[in-house]
């Protein structure tokens, strides 16, 4: 029981740590995006 456990917690913790590097890439994606719409927005204004 304990080794399932310890494994069922260590796959969940792979999971999370997973699905955060997948939130990451995905803001990295977002944060690229709206630089690029503030520099064309400054560019435009010129």
């Amino acid at each position: 029981m304990s080794k399932i456990r310890k494994k069922t917690l260590a796959n969940l913790i792979k999971e999370n740590k997973e699905e955060l590097l997948a939130d990451q890439e995905a803001m990295e994606v977002l944060e690229k995006r709206v630089e690029s719409k503030f520099i064309a927005r400054a560019k435009s204004a010129e």
